[in-house]
């Protein structure tokens, strides 16, 4: 060890608490037809880029973005069809899709 050099020592509970900090992610958000319009100022492309604590869902997601309950129908992440509160990860691609209605009556 150096000479005059005091080693730093962090107590045990305050290296848990460390582990358990939250480190930010970064997702890109793809919003379609009714949604757009929850979509940031100076978003492109009906696209945003969203930083969230790690462990975020895709409610959580929604909840950021301002969008109320039930509009959104359909979320795919990184292309695929996940159920309502799926987790999320750094670098994740989300779409969101509302209801869709229309279409002919086959009676």
């Amino acid at each position: 060890m150096n000479e005059g050099v005091t080693p730093f020592i962090v107590p045990r509970p305050c290296l848990d608490r460390l582990k358990e900090a939250s480190v930010p992610m970064t997702v890109s958000v793809k919003l379609f037809a009714t949604l757009t319009k929850y979509l940031p100022a100076g978003s492109m492309k009906k696209t945003t880029m969203l930083t969230l604590d790690d462990g975020a869902t895709t409610d959580d997601l929604v909840v950021k973005l301002g969008i109320p309950d039930g509009h959104v129908h359909l979320t795919l992440v990184d292309g695929k069809h996940v159920p309502k509160g799926a987790p999320l990860h750094d670098g994740a691609v989300v779409s969101l899709f509302p209801p869709i209605a229309g279409g002919e009556s086959r009676d």
